[in-house]
């Protein structure tokens, strides 16, 4: 791969170990695609994965995004070399470069104490065990899917340990699986509501796999099973971080790992990491879709009945909604129902400037610093996901009839985001959100005092 989109900055040691990974995977790794050693819904079984890294482990190309010394590369160097290792649907398996594992080695790595490190990361790091993440609940159930805020499972202190109770579903690899971190939420006072992360050895007898379904997935071994969690003890200090953090160290493991394959947008990801707004403390669960094809409204009234959709729903700023929602002005209207091509006074639909003023008057904003930054990250992370679905296009995987037609908007989509940072737009997106309107109250002023306006 000589792209030099990707590889620019990137520095020879990881270009070389790039290269290492991609010639294991094509020489090595591609003809254990025919291995018969497959479990029953067809992923390798562990006895293959365990012959796969091996052979990792003798070409030095196991655990390739972590260093000698437990760091991590970079998130750019991690990108370059997981698309090598990913050129094979075993290829991550070998490598350890797949999910959960990658992303939970990084977590561990960042939030584990010493002690949990040595025990719960080295055999991962080492290729001797792979991981489970117990955290989707069963629909039945009425538990937590997208939104985990809806988790039923539960978690009270009982002198030094914690007592889990509740379901799991989806729970990837958990058949086979050495290491499991389980989520659930508090019932202490202290904490209650909150969510905590705890690491457990698996398997455990407190940890009951009910139900291993059959599924359309072919390389992830241990399948995604239905889980009961019956009393499970944990000692406290397998608590991962602190009591009621847990989704902020979720975050911790998706934020890299959701932008991991946008490399071909890195000049958007320079400017976004460069003008970053600082942090005003007005995080809270956000949607992550808001659109209005994602809303009910009422039949007669100009009121919302319910929002759909949460499947991205994660922490973050309630801006990074709000320019979700306002990006269509500035989308075409082939994709995903844009509006900028539209005679919006013709449908008697506001304009830009007004909806900001709008915005801002009914939440109490005197300005929106930063909505130039919030919109291009709108726009590079659909971009990323279109990108997602070109990759399934050309694997043959994609299940959406509108799939190709989603594939072909990507280069637009990610042309789109980069325009967002260009200067002149900077400065169009900084009028647009300060002059707005005959209603608006919406000026030029800046991080003071977005600090006192967080939406209410």
């Amino acid at each position: 791969m000589g792209d030099n989109s990707v590889m620019g900055g990137i520095p020879a040691e990881v270009r070389a170990l790039a290269n290492r990974a991609e010639a294991f995977v094509r020489q090595v790794v591609v003809p254990y695609e025919s291995d018969p050693r497959r479990d029953h819904h067809g992923a390798p079984t562990d006895a293959l994965v365990t012959e796969l890294r091996g052979r990792a482990r003798a070409a030095g190309v196991l655990t390739p995004h972590i260093r000698a010394d437990g760091a991590h590369l970079s998130q750019r160097e991690t990108a370059v070399v997981l698309i090598r290792s990913g050129l094979s649907p075993l290829g991550p398996l070998a490598c350890i470069t797949m999910a959960p594992d990658e992303g939970y080695m990084y977590l561990i790595g960042h939030v584990g104490s010493p002690e949990l490190k040595q025990r719960f990361l080295g055999p991962l790091i080492e290729g001797r065990g792979r991981s489970a993440f117990f955290l989707t609940e069963p629909a039945e159930w009425d538990g937590a899917g997208s939104d985990p805020s809806m988790m039923k499972t539960t978690c009270r202190k009982d002198g030094n340990h914690w007592i889990v109770n509740g379901r799991k579903s989806f729970i990837t690899g958990a058949q086979g699986a050495s290491v499991g971190i389980v989520m659930a939420v508090s019932e202490e006072a202290e904490t209650r509501g909150g969510a905590c992360m705890f690491l457990v050895d698996l398997p455990d007898p407190a940890i009951v796999i009910e139900h291993v379904p059959n599924t359309i997935d072919n390389s992830m071994p241990g399948g995604h099973a239905t889980i009961r969690l019956d009393e499970l003890r944990i000692p406290a200090d397998q608590m991962l971080g602190q009591p009621g953090e847990g989704l902020q160290y979720a975050q911790v493991r998706l934020s890299p790992a959701r932008l991991s394959h946008c490399m071909r947008m890195d000049a958007v990801i320079a400017w976004l990491e460069a003008n970053m707004p600082e942090e005003d403390g007005a995080s809270r669960v956000i949607h992550g879709d808001f659109r209005i094809d994602n809303l009910i409204f009422h039949p007669t009234e100009p009121r919302v009945l319910a929002v759909l959709d949460w499947e991205l729903s994660t922490l973050g700023h309630p801006l990074a909604d709000f320019a979700c929602h306002a990006m269509k002005y500035h989308m075409p209207s082939h994709i995903v129902a844009g509006l900028a091509d539209t005679d919006l006074a013709a449908l008697g639909i506001p304009g830009e400037q007004d909806y900001v003023a709008r915005y801002c008057e009914r939440t109490g904003r005197p300005a929106i610093p930063d909505y130039a930054y919030y919109m291009a990250f709108n726009f590079f992370r659909l971009a990323a996901i279109f990108h997602g679905i070109k990759g399934r296009v050309i694997r043959g995987t994609a299940a959406n009839e509108m799939a190709k037609e989603r594939a072909k908007a990507f280069r637009e989509l990610a042309g789109l985001a980069r325009a967002m940072t260009s200067a002149d737009r900077v400065r169009q997106l900084s009028l647009r959100r300060g002059k707005a309107g005959k209603r608006g109250k919406c000026g030029p002023e800046r991080i003071d005092q977005r600090r006192a306006c967080m939406l209410r």
